[in-house]
């Protein structure tokens, strides 16, 4: 599979685990719990959670994760911030905006957009264009040139996009 090498690697580090029966389901889609597991594996230490909510819709591991990436700054609550939406699912968009805030990366804007669906307007521009200003992605399509920002990630795509960024595989 072309995401073997990353889920590997997020394996390793205890960031990711599967779906039950020995498998990782790749194509599922990335849950806003998976994306907070992963980053508070791999951002691993002390962090100050005295502040952040007890999300009424976590509990466990969950809430723990939940509480450590919203108290880095790295993912927020929903709902007004009293609930984490731990099975909604994680846009394209939303995990470049993860993975800027996690690697402490400024936006990137240069005076053209690349993809064709992220205009110079898009809530999430910045952080796009800085995960392919690295290499890190290179988008859905290439004529025209897309990234799909609405779309939901897979647990495959989101794994390569990961480890990555956090440079445990080779581009």
């Amino acid at each position: 599979h072309w995401a073997f090498a990353a889920v590997e690697a997020l394996k390793a580090r205890g960031a990711v685990s599967g779906c039950g029966n020995g498998r990782f389901c790749p194509d599922a889609k990335l849950t806003r719990q998976g994306a907070a597991k992963i980053m508070a594996v791999l951002e691993a230490g002390n962090v100050d959670v005295s502040g952040v909510p007890n999300f009424s819709d976590t509990s466990g591991d969950v809430r723990s994760w939940a509480k450590e990436v919203v108290a880095r700054g790295i993912m927020e609550g929903c709902e007004g911030g009293a609930k984490f939406c731990p099975n909604g699912p994680v846009s394209r968009a939303a995990l470049a905006v993860y993975m800027k805030r996690a690697r402490d990366w400024s936006n990137f804007t240069p005076s053209s957009p690349t993809f064709a669906d992220v205009p110079s307007n898009h809530w999430a521009r910045g952080a796009i264009e800085r995960i392919y200003q690295k290499g890190i992605v290179s988008g859905c399509s290439s004529n025209p040139k897309k990234y799909c920002p609405a779309d939901d990630i897979s647990r495959a795509a989101a794994a390569r996009l990961i480890a990555r960024s956090y440079g445990l595989i080779d581009f």
